[in-house]
């Protein structure tokens, strides 16, 4: 069995690379079963382009993450304005769809205003990420946009999601900005992303430039971890 005072990170995804990056390269030693690293955030060379591992741009509004990002690329990096839509019954409806009643087909735009109007908004706390969206936007909205969403985008049905994770992510608009949007072009920028940024060189991959130690340890895949013997053994024999 091999011995090691470093800190044993298992895993070179971001937050893998980070907690080596803040805790000094030196003092630390990344274990990481692919043969590269990234995690999701790996970008692949492939057909004269960089392909990567999910819809990846970055749209942090933390100053310090958004000064490593920029360090990573040496400051090589475009910024865009961001205009997102959704595709609907054949048409665009303008997102978050919540304010932009408009766009969405008159049958299906009347019960959803209505339905929000009806909801119950005295419920607290809520049980689960499904109850919050009933009593926040009404069932109708609901059932045609946010649970086909959830199980789409999070694999899974909206209540067995939490709520703690939500904060800025879902728009609780107000009531007038909901019926506004119900008749007219909701102008306001409302969304929480209004930039984005992506490096022009590398894919998203490049972000995590600064954060990549010289030390990772490619090719290793847990298959134990005792914590009582404080022990990691890997696949190819190999214990820590």
């Amino acid at each position: 069995m091999s011995k090691t005072d470093k800190l044993v990170i298992l895993g070179a995804g971001l937050a893998g690379l980070s907690a080596s990056y803040h805790s000094s390269f030196e003092n630390t030693l990344i274990f990481e079963k692919r043969i590269n690293s990234g995690g999701h955030a790996t970008s692949h060379f492939m057909n004269d382009s960089f392909w990567d591992e999910g819809p990846h741009i970055s749209f942090t509004k933390n100053k310090y993450v958004k000064e490593l990002f920029a360090a990573s690329t040496k400051n090589e990096f475009d910024e865009f304005e961001f205009k997102i839509s959704n595709w609907f019954q054949g048409k665009w409806i303008t997102h978050p769809v919540q304010v932009n009643l408009r766009d969405v087909p008159i049958d299906i735009r009347e019960n959803c205003l209505s339905g929000y109007l009806r909801r119950n908004t005295s419920v607290n706390p809520f049980l689960n990420y499904d109850h919050w969206l009933n009593h926040t936007f009404g069932e109708e909205i609901n059932s045609h946009f946010f649970t086909p969403y959830t199980r789409k985008y999070w694999t899974c049905n909206p209540d067995l999601l939490a709520t703690d994770w939500i904060h800025n992510r879902i728009l609780k608009p107000s009531e007038e900005d909901v019926v506004n949007g119900y008749s007219r072009l909701n102008l306001k920028k409302l969304h929480y992303i209004n930039k984005v940024r992506y490096p022009r060189y590398g894919g998203f991959n490049s972000f995590c430039a600064v954060l990549r130690p010289p030390n990772i340890l490619f090719d290793h895949e847990v298959v134990e971890i005792s914590l009582t013997k404080k022990t990691v053994l890997f696949s190819n024999g190999l214990k820590i």
